[in-house]
């Protein structure tokens, strides 16, 4: 499986727009079953997949603590190949 994590501390970097086209892309250039998961708070992500016909690729919606669970169910034998993480901004606390 290959995975691939959008990070940057900035908000409004494009993150969700890159995370999405890669996923886009991944699953038009056949690469197996590609999942794009969506764990910022503002699930802008999610939002745009809901507002598509096509049902691929699929949608994972986690909170970031579930990470860890979310990557090892799409290791499983036969479930995702390709995985695009948008993962959510963290804030610096003083």
């Amino acid at each position: 499986m290959k995975t691939l994590a959008i990070l940057s501390r900035k908000g409004g970097a494009g993150k969700t727009t890159v995370a999405l086209h890669l996923a886009v892309a991944a699953q038009a250039a056949g690469l197996g079953r590609v999942a794009l998961v969506d764990m910022d708070p503002q699930r802008s992500a999610a939002d745009w997949w809901r507002s598509r016909e096509a049902e691929t690729p699929e949608l994972v919606e986690a909170d970031p603590g579930h990470l860890p669970e979310v990557v090892k169910a799409a290791k499983a034998p036969g479930s995702i190949c390709w995985l695009s993480i948008r993962a959510p901004v963290r804030r610096r606390t003083p």
